[in-house]
């Protein structure tokens, strides 16, 4: 089966780091000045820090024998059509932009199930519940690896455990992250 780990683009001018705050994010705004919109567009251009969240899910995915792609977009046409589950990260900060991009990929890949994880979509799991196939409250490992190795939720909140041990979980998998150089 093929996975889609995204990391949703924003769309604006702004920078935003959806790991900062807790996972819930930050968005910076730094085009106000010279200097300021110089460091914006390098930022947005050439700095995406991969969100551990989505190489822990790339781990466990991979550890099952799946294959996986990491996606930082705003397009859901750069998805792969075979894909059949997308996990999508939330924030806070960006929730409506990536509200709409789910909207567009089921549209686009209307077999695949997508799912949503993430601080913010753990706190407010209702945010996303009209747009997703299920969301997934807490941290996602053991609710992924129960979906990888019984069934796929019926219902659209997924309460995940926690992990008692963390040397069980297999590595994370940065691999799907790396851009790669011609």
């Amino acid at each position: 089966m093929k996975v889609a780990l995204i990391d949703v683009m924003p769309v604006g001018d702004d920078y935003v780091a959806k790991e900062m705050a807790g996972g819930l994010g930050k968005r910076l705004r730094l085009r106000d000045t010279f200097l300021g919109s110089i460091l914006n567009r390098n930022l947005n251009l050439r700095f995406n820090a991969p969100p551990i969240i989505l190489a822990q899910l790339a781990g466990i995915f991979r550890a099952y024998g799946h294959r996986v792609n990491a996606y930082y977009t705003s397009e859901t046409s750069k998805i792969e059509a075979d894909t059949a589950i997308c996990v999508v990260l939330s924030s806070m900060v960006d929730y409506r932009n990536e509200l709409q991009f789910i909207q567009n990929l089921k549209k686009h890949l209307p077999d695949a199930k997508v799912m949503v994880v993430g601080s913010f979509v753990s706190a407010m799991p209702e945010v996303y519940l009209a747009d997703a196939d299920f969301v997934i409250v807490g941290s996602p490992e053991s609710a992924v690896i129960k979906m990888l190795t019984e069934h796929m939720p019926e219902e659209k909140i997924v309460w995940s455990e926690d992990v008692e041990n963390l040397d069980d979980l297999p590595m994370l998998d940065w691999v799907p992250f790396m851009k790669k150089s011609l």
